[in-house]
Parts: C-alpha cells; structure tokens; sequence
C-alpha cells in the first residue's frame, strides 16, 4: 500500500511540473487524468486551434489514439507526446513554440547583412578578427567567443559586461557572438537587441518589449522571459550606454538629470528582474560609461549576489593578426599613439595598404586620419560617379556632424538625413550638379539619395530605415572638424552630450597637437557643464602639457600618449586606475597622495626629484613598467617593503577593516562582491592610500579577486576570512 501511495504521489508531482509548464506557455488544461496517466491542454492562436495529449505513464496505446481521435473529430490539431522527463519536455516545447530553427537562420541573415555592409563600408572583404581582453574575475586563457560561450553554458544567472572604447569593435564582437553561439549550439535562441537602432521608446523596458515582440511574433513578451531565465535565450543588448548618461551622481541635480537618474534605475530594474535562475545576460558598453557611473556600482552592490559578474575589457586590436608581421613592424615604428594607430578603423585601412604606402604614410603620423578620409572621399567619388571634391565631400558630412551635435542624434530617418545635408549645402549640392554633363546630371533629389548612401553612413534603426556614421571615430573625428571650424558662441549654446563628447576625445588624439590644443581650448567653455571627472577626462586625452589642479578624482582613462605632467601641475587624493601611459614625463612635485593602481608605463620617463619613496605623495599599486628598469627611483624597495612586511598568516588592521566591510558584524553571510570605493568605508579620505595598499596586498595573497572597480571574495577563503574576523 504505501509503495501505491508512494507511487501515485510521484504521479501526481510529475502531473503539477507538467501543467505549470504548460500553463506558462499560455496552454489550458482540458483534462489532467492522475489515474489514467494522461494530461490534455488545448491552445487557441487566431484560427488555429490545437490540442496536445502528454502521456506520463505507460497506458493502452489504444485508448489515447481514441482520446485523439475524438479531439480530432471537433476539429483540433492534435498531437501526442510521451513524457520521457521535464527537462526533455521543456526543450521540445521551447523548440516547436519558438521554431527555433527557423529564428535562428533569420538572426544569422542579419548578421550577414551587417558584414555585407562593413564590405561595403570598407571596400574589401569584411573579416572579424578578435581583440585581446581582460577579465575580471581572471578566466583562463581562451578565445573571448569561447569563453562567452562557456560563461553561458554554465548554472545560475550570469551578468557579463563587454567594455571599449568609443570605436573599438563592441558592435562587430557583439555580432560575433551571436554567430558563434548559433552555430555552436542549436539548443540556445540568442535575442540580439541594439539600443542604438531603437530610440523611439524613452523607457528601456519598453525597447526591450518591442524587440521581443519583433522577433518573436508568435509568442507573449512572458514566455519570452521565462526562457531568457531559463538560459535558453541569452540576452544580447549592444550599446547598453545609448540610453544611460554617464556622471549623473557628479552633476548638478537639475529636473533634466534627475530624469536620467530615474531613466538609469529603471534600466537596471530591468535587467535585475530578468537575471535570476539560469539567465544569461551580455552588455556591451563604451568604457567609462557603465562601470563608472555612481548608480551602477550601488546596484551591483545591491544585487550583485543573486548572479555572478563579469567584466570583460576589450584592449587595443593585435597589430600583427590584422596586418602580418611586416606591417606590423612598421606601424609600431611610426612616433604616435600605439592605442590610437591599433583603432580597427585605422587597421582596416593600413590593411588595404601595401608595405611601402603604408611606410610613406608612417613619416607624417600626424596625417593619418586624413589620409585615411581622402581614401574614403576618393573612392566614393568614382564608386558613386560623383563631382564632389574631398574637401567638398567633408564639408558635408561636417556640417552634418554639427547638426547630430546641435540635435543630439546619431541615426535618423533616411529623409531627415537628407533634409540635414540639403539645409546646410543646397548652394555647394547645386554648384555640383551643374558639373556632371546634361544627360548624365542627377535631380537634387537624386544627389541627396547617393550622399545618403555614402560610405561614411551606414545603415541602421529598425528594418536598416535609419541612417548614421559608420562608427563613432569617424562621427568624433568630423565633430573635431566642426569645432575647430566653429565660433566660441556655437559652441558655447550646444549641450554637448557625454556620449558624443567621448566620441571626439577617442577620435582626435593623432590630430597634430596645435589642434588638439585648439579643439581644448574652445571646449573649456563647457566647464561649466562637465563634472571635474569629465574635465579631467577631456584635458588628459588632447592637452600635452597638464598644467591645472585636480583634487579627489578616481580615473580610469584608458590611455595617454605623450603627455606632460608638469610640476607646475598640482594633483590631491586623486588615483589613476587601469591607464596605460606612453612616452609620458612625471614629476612628483605636484603630487599629493596620488596612487597609480593596475596602471602601465611604457617608456615613461620620471624625473628624479624625488618623492616616488614618498607615500602621502605618490604611489604605485599592481602596476607595470616596460622597459622594467625605467620605473621611479624608489619604487621598487617600497614594493619589496610591501611585499615581506606581514607574515603569511598575518593581516594589518587595514586589511581586517577591509575584510569587515565584505562581511559586517552580524551579517550571516559575507558580500561577494564590493565596490572599492564601499570597501574604503571607514577610513577618511588621507586615508584612502592606505586602503588601497590593504586592497592590493589581499589581492596579492589571493584571498581577493579585483579590477579597477569591484573586489570579489575567493570563494576558497571564505572559512580562513570567517576564522580572522571571529578572532578580532
């Protein structure tokens, strides 16, 4: 009897997971037969109706053919299913509902589409050739597509952030993973989302929606979430920045940035509520507009425990797999910015080069942008059969850089592309109309066509029915022409958004440096507007002389060729973080408590006055200096210092602080992960260095993973860190 009992109760489980399964689809239960071992769901789709019999135990063969045949009779599609385990039963469900075959060879026709469009764009052969990256926690050695992959085949609810810098290749890795995983994996339906083809919808929930209900037309927005929780449909979202303003915490609170504030919890509320049970969820993002931003950091701490985070930072493209060794060579002998050279705009141009052109071009560094825009300009002129000048040419598609400036737009509607370009060079469109012989003279109408399908514009938006830049270095490059062209008073009345403002940093840094002075120059108008972390950002990426005082800044900024640190300029309590300086002078008599962590110094040179054996002046945490024997003279005996002062066993009353703010007093279980600003809770801004030499030792001892934002526990040492903080 009690093995009956046993049995019927296993029965009856097996029957409530199959009719929640089913129920979520959006089926109804018709009949649920314990005793016969059988249940009936019906669903109804416009006309369609149709009935689905799932047998859950051996019965008579005959009698569920008469219980379909009768189903049958009344004019339901009806099919039976045996039921060999829930999660066979889950994948055929999500299979036939979703028809993933045939969804997935729609997103890989999109994907073509956009290679398609890079040839067209370049003027040869496109072909995706991975960045080196970084993550964090440290992953092994493997492809980045790879290890995307295994992130996504593993349990529990995954948040990865893919991070570069404006023009970098996030769009083309994003399109990259999702090809891969198609082709990997039939059991897995990426949803690829594109916020910058989407701005009709202010509130990110809403964009989201409608590109669940475009791609999957057949099925209810629910359903969809259920199986992005369930991993089977990782979530892709490209350009996660589009719809968040960076620095908000640093600006003024007015009604205009309170709205973003808003705008960015929402966003993230949003992603939380789908990263739970076996979501997989990939952010790309311009670097220093995510991680950075105040509320960011307070979410992941919020919610950082209910699925793990990965930060993953694409780094400069690798010169010799695009180039080949003998190109390679050349460019990293041209005296200029290695990171800017390694842009993939620049490659895919030194690429169609041969060896020698490539050599003549290297002589003027200073030139290379431009050349690369008169190879543009020159080829659209025989591909396109058009009488316009380069020069011409660029002022056209600078004049329409002001206008995306002065609007704040980066795609638009193909006519309102054309209706920007006719309203700023009707007279210059005309002039060269008149050019072209009578029988072969294009209406304005047809000229505005041609220019709207220029090589420096792509397509974009919803069905490719938006029009923009072909990337964000070529948008920031002609809005470096804009300024320079431009009166202080225009300049003055645009609200330069912190997107586009990134842009024109990354883009101008190989201009000649009398511009990028000039460019400086007319953009401290701005001050007024920008919080002092931007001011910094902008005066470090085009000034080579840094003359101004910064207090109590924490910067993360990628990359600085060339630059000057004069003693004239003053820095307090400030911390570069993961930066990579090349050919840079330092002088320490300026500093005031300034660390360096995760930074690298390449050919730096640091004046000897002293003060680099200094701590409350300088310091320099996990960094590295290649050449090695060109670090500061007295850097390495406070390393060695560092490095023997505690015993193996032996924590600081700094790292225990540090410690205790992973896992406060009374707290049953320790935060995983922390920002590092929440760890340095405790000690006062003097001292702030101490902390982080605590941070850095703890990760030196392996107890602690950390990037140059967030520390995470090793999970191995979770029993010693219990041990200690019981102890104190």
């Amino acid at each position: 009897m009690a093995i009956n009992i046993s049995f019927m109760e296993t029965i009856q489980s097996k029957h409530s997971d199959v009719k929640k399964l089913y129920l979520t689809y959006g089926y109804t239960c018709l009949e649920d037969k314990v005793d016969a071992g059988y249940l009936v769901f019906g669903l109804q789709q416009g006309k369609y109706f149709g009935v689905e019999i799932v047998q859950t135990t051996e019965v008579d063969t005959n009698e569920i053919e008469k219980l379909k045949n009768s189903y049958a009779s009344n004019g339901y599609a009806t099919q039976i299913t045996r039921y060999t385990g829930l999660p066979l039963l889950q994948r055929t469900l999500f299979v036939e509902t979703f028809q993933t075959e045939q969804l997935n060879k729609r997103t890989l026709a999109k994907v073509k589409r956009f290679k398609e469009q890079q040839y067209a764009n370049l003027g040869f052969e496109y072909e995706y050739i991975e960045s080196p990256y970084s993550a964090s926690p440290t992953q092994d050695s493997k492809s980045l597509v790879h290890l995307i992959k295994d992130l996504l085949d593993s349990e529990g609810a995954k948040l990865i952030v893919i991070e570069a810098a404006a023009g970098f290749g996030k769009t083309c890795t994003a399109y990259e993973i999702v090809n891969f995983l198609i082709e990997q994996s039939s059991d897995k339906c990426p949803l690829f989302a594109e916020l910058s083809l989407n701005r009709q919808a202010a509130i990110f929930r809403y964009v989201l929606l409608d590109v669940m209900d475009r791609e999957f037309t057949t099925v209810k927005s629910n359903v969809v979430e259920y199986e992005i929780q369930n991993g089977r449909i990782p979530l892709i979202i490209d350009g996660f920045d589009e719809l968040l303003d960076k620095s908000i915490n640093e600006k003024i609170k007015s009604p205009e940035t309170r709205r973003e504030f808003e705008k960015a919890e929402s966003m993230l509320e949003t992603v939380s509520d789908l990263l739970k049970g076996n979501s997989k969820i990939i952010l790309t993002t311009r670097r220093t507009a995510l991680l950075p931003s105040g509320e960011f950091r307070e979410w992941i701490d919020e919610k950082g425990e209910s699925f793990d985070f990965t930060r993953i930072i694409l780094s400069e493209p690798d010169r010799e797999s695009w180039l080949g060794k003998e190109k390679a060579k050349i460019v990293e002998s041209i005296r200029a910015p290695i990171h800017q050279l390694a842009n993939p705009v620049l490659l895919s141009y030194f690429r169609n080069l041969s060896a020698s052109d490539l050599r003549l071009l290297g002589n003027s560094p200073e030139k290379i942008v431009e050349k690369y825009f008169d190879f543009m300009l020159e080829r659209e002129k025989s591909r396109q059969s058009l009488t316009l000048t380069v020069s011409e040419q660029k002022s056209i598609f600078v004049s329409l850089a002001k206008m995306m400036i002065d609007l704040d737009f980066t795609s638009e509607s193909k006519s309102f592309i054309k209706e920007c370009i006719l309203i700023e060079n009707e007279t210059l469109l005309e002039e060269s109309r008149e050019r072209y012989r009578g029988d072969e003279r294009p209406t304005l109408r047809e000229l505005l066509d041609t220019l709207a399908n220029h090589a420096l514009l792509n397509r974009a938006g919803r069905d490719d029915n938006e029009v923009g830049f072909i990337n964000d270095y070529v948008f920031g490059y002609l809005a470096g022409d804009f300024i320079l062209s431009a009166k202080k008073s225009q300049i003055e009345r645009i609200s330069f958004s912190s997107k586009i403002l990134d842009f024109i940093y990354q883009a101008n840094k190989l201009r000649p440096s009398e511009e990028r002075e000039l460019i400086l120059l007319d953009l401290k108008i701005l001050d007024g507007k920008l919080s002092n972390t931007e001011i910094a950002q902008r005066d470090f990426s085009l000034s080579e002389i840094i003359t101004d005082s910064y207090t109590g800044l924490h910067l993360e900024l990628e990359s600085l060729f060339n630059v000057q640190f004069s003693s004239e300029s003053k820095f307090e309590n400030v911390y570069f973080i993961n930066t990579e300086f090349e050919y840079c002078t330092f002088s320490s008599l300026g500093f005031q408590n300034v660390q360096f962590i995760d930074c690298t110094f390449r050919n730096c040179t640091f004046l000897p006055e002293g003060g680099y054996e200094e701590r409350d002046k300088v310091e320099f945490l996990g960094s590295k200096f290649i050449p090695a024997n060109t670090s500061p003279i007295g850097y390495l005996e406070i390393e060695f210092q560092d490095n023997s002062k505690n015993s193996k066993d032996s924590f600081s009353k700094a790292e225990i602080k540090i410690l205790q703010n992973f896992w406060p007093k009374g707290r049953q279980n320790a935060h995983l992960t922390r920002r590092i600003t929440t760890l340095s809770k405790g000690f006062s801004p003097a001292e702030l260095s101490k902390a982080n030499r605590a941070i850095d030792r703890l990760r030196k001892r392996g107890i602690i993973h950390k990037d140059s934002i967030y520390a995470r526990i090793n999970r191995e040492h979770l029993a010693e860190i219990k041990r200690i903080l019981d102890s104190q």
